[in-house]
């Protein structure tokens, strides 16, 4: 498989049709960091739709919402249809949001008017327990039918195990913010890994 997008993502350091090979300029890094032999790099027996954190970033151009990824070394927003690494769950519970956004009519942010509500969302799924923690980043605490909207995307995904608004009221291109309001769970979801739950 190929990433349609491969030329202008910057969520990608290595082609997807050649995993081989990006093992091995892996294997050569650290054996030049540690200037040592290490045992060999075990790879993944299908090296597609595994990544458990997903960033959605929110734009627009002159008639539409855009939601997807950055160009690499800019903000420029594109949309992407199928994302070779992310996980599947994830992507739609993405593209759930970007139609509610639109239903709900909530502006999205502007970083050079710094106007708008909806900047970015995070999508954290647990690998082995499901659970799955959706974040919705907004520019200021005021949400208009905020309980509706979630409603609605829990209607949508019944997987969901808890909705947080973060509030980003600053000028930065970190994607969080420092205040959270819990909308539908607990604020956080729990995974197992070698046996251990955390």
């Amino acid at each position: 498989m190929i990433c349609e997008k491969l030329d202008i993502c910057g969520g990608c350091t290595y082609p997807h049709d050649d995993y081989p090979k990006s093992l091995e300029g892996k294997q050569s890094y650290i054996e030049n960091l540690f200037n040592q032999e290490v045992e060999p790099i075990i790879g993944m027996d299908y090296p597609y739709y595994y990544r458990n954190k997903v960033h959605g970033a929110f734009s627009y151009d002159r008639k539409n919402i855009l939601m997807g990824k950055f160009e690499e070394g800019t903000h420029n927003v594109f949309e992407i249809e199928d994302c070779l690494i992310e996980d599947i769950k994830a992507q739609k519970i993405n593209k759930s949001v970007k139609e509610l956004v639109k239903s709900f009519r909530w502006s999205i942010y502007d970083e050079d008017t710094k106007k708008g509500l909806v900047r970015s969302t995070l999508v954290r799924v647990g690998k082995k327990s499901g659970e799955i923690l959706l974040t919705i980043v907004l520019s200021n605490t005021k949400v208009p039918s905020k309980n509706n909207f979630v409603k609605e995307i829990i209607k949508l995904h019944p997987e969901i195990k808890s909705v947080v608004f973060n509030i980003n009221d600053r000028n930065t291109s970190l994607i969080l913010g420092q205040k959270e309001m819990v909308s539908y769970g607990s604020g956080y979801i729990f995974d197992n890994l070698l046996g251990l739950s955390f």
